[in-house]
């Protein structure tokens, strides 16, 4: 049994700290004990739930992942289809990472060195997935 299943609530803990990390202006590093102080958990907690830090950053990506993959299909729901739509998905992906501004950082790789092939693959396919007219809206906005 994997790890974050033996523990769904220190996992959601665990992730309710890795966003306060990540909402945090200041751009603190993302490390294990800074989520396990925002969490807050005992560090060794982080170990029974993510196998690696690299694990805890695809959690991250996934959350990322999530959060955008809402806001296009709640802007889809509300919106006709056109430039504006194109807009508003653009502009709710640029508030989230105003939100989330180490997740931005993340995302943009600029503040991961040294993870595992496997993480940066998974954040280019992010932004690979993404309509490329959203990109371009995001880039002029960030």
């Amino acid at each position: 049994m994997i790890g974050s299943q033996r523990h769904p609530k220190t996992r959601a803990k665990l992730m309710l700290g890795l966003a306060a990390v990540l909402s945090d202006p200041a751009f603190p590093a993302v490390t294990n004990a800074a989520v396990a102080q925002r969490a807050p958990c005992d560090p060794g907690d982080i170990h029974k739930v993510f196998a690696s830090h690299t694990q805890l950053l695809e959690a991250l990506v996934e959350f990322v992942e999530d959060s955008t993959a809402s806001i296009a299909q709640q802007v889809t729901e509300r919106t006709p289809p056109g430039p504006l739509r194109q807009g508003r998905i653009a502009a709710g992906i640029c508030q989230f990472f105003t939100k989330n501004p180490s997740a931005a950082s993340i995302m943009l790789a600029s503040t991961i060195r040294g993870e595992k092939p496997r993480f940066y693959e998974r954040v280019a396919a992010w932004w690979a997935s993404l309509d490329p007219q959203y990109v371009d809206l995001i880039a002029r906005r960030v």
